[in-house]
């Protein structure tokens, strides 16, 4: 469940629901349906922060320049859950998928460690270059790491 308090979380009351079709012949992977789902399963929030900037997120907005994220590729990647934890930012990502793939994790950290999902530390990783990780996944596998701006 979420990490902040969801008062009356029941859901009680009116609920709209919306549903996508994608009718394709074949196989389920082939047609790109990781993608699909992905795409249509949340729709996409946009909020203006109320924070101070110090913390280094949403720099540009006021400006209107594009503000620096998170960007996660690999065919049939996926990211389940992102996080704060200390100074740290972790992810979780997700291949749903049959067959191995190289996921890509781009934004601006300088330090990566693989963790458990309890967020206990498993070692660090090696990033080909300063903002850029690279993991292979096996088929169906869950990987959470965490990321961060400096070293220790």
């Amino acid at each position: 469940g979420p990490q902040i308090p969801v008062p009356n979380a029941q859901l009680r009351g009116e609920r709209t629901f919306a549903f996508a079709l994608a009718p394709h012949a074949g196989q389920w992977e082939p047609a790109g349906s990781p993608a699909l789902r992905e795409r249509y399963q949340h729709p996409f929030l946009v909020t203006r922060r109320s924070g101070s900037g110090a913390e280094g997120l949403g720099e540009g907005i006021e400006s209107g320049e594009p503000a620096p994220g998170l960007e996660v590729s690999g065919d049939g990647v996926v990211l389940s859950a992102l996080r704060r934890r200390g100074d740290w930012l972790e992810a979780r990502v997700v291949l749903q998928g049959s067959q191995p793939v190289e996921a890509v994790i781009r934004s601006g950290f300088a330090v990566a460690r693989r963790v458990d999902l309890l967020g206990r530390p498993g070692g660090e990783l090696a990033l080909e270059a300063p903002g850029l990780l690279r993991l292979e996944l096996a088929p169906w596998e869950i990987a959470t790491f965490q990321l961060r701006e400096g070293r220790e």
